[in-house]
């Protein structure tokens, strides 16, 4: 089996690596991505596992994305080879097209497959999100998400009793999976004021 997966049909609106990014690293730990130049509605995903590859080849093939129905595919290859401009720090992330991504840009680590497994799931409408400052409303929350569809239901959710709240987090339901998917692609990491990141990640049980 092989780490890596072709991804077709994307809209070239949504293929940047850090937007596939936030939504494939739900399956696994990737390693690099890298939009095909010529065609910007291809991507190729490196997993640091084919179990990871497999995950994201069962739940977003056939997804409806953007206005497109997603194509994942294994890849021949093994490995993504880097490509020969490598991207600086301070380009705009619309004209990058290739990342490579370590552990900590991850959201668990390769070791923690049980976690990977456990959240892997179609995209769904509703979504997790957490390390929002304390300061942040809801108000404000619901113009950040409702920027990519309309929202059907917000809820806070508590901290763990003993845990002290040094941050927010909560539910938000969006009106489609489609886009729930599309806010996650965007707000994942989504850097707040105070320079912390705000994680996404889709709920399967819903509220």
């Amino acid at each position: 089996m092989t780490p890596v997966v072709i991804v077709y049909n994307l809209n070239p609106e949504i293929s940047t690596p850090n937007k596939l990014f936030h939504l494939f690293s739900m399956y696994g730990q990737i390693a690099r991505i890298k939009v095909m130049r010529d065609r910007p509605d291809t991507a190729m995903i490196q997993y640091n596992s084919p179990v990871f590859a497999a995950l994201a080849h069962h739940f977003l093939s056939g997804f409806p994305l953007a206005g497109r129905e997603l194509q994942v595919q294994f890849s021949k290859n093994l490995e993504i080879k880097a490509g020969g401009n490598p991207q600086g720090p301070g380009q705009p992330e619309d004209t990058k097209r290739s990342a490579e991504y370590s552990t900590r840009d991850n959201r668990y680590t390769d070791q923690d497959v049980d976690k990977y497994l456990r959240s892997a799931c179609r995209p769904t409408a509703c979504l997790f999100f957490a390390n929002v400052h304390t300061d942040t409303t809801e108000h404000e929350l619901r113009n950040l998400f409702g920027a990519y569809g309309p929202i059907k239901q917000f809820q806070w959710k508590n901290p763990e009793p003993g845990r002290p709240a040094s941050s927010k987090m909560g539910m938000i339901e969006m009106e489609t999976a489609q886009d729930g998917a599309i806010a996650l692609m965007h707000l994942h990491n989504y850097r707040q004021s105070d320079n912390r990141t705000m994680k996404v990640a889709f709920r399967k049980t819903g509220f």
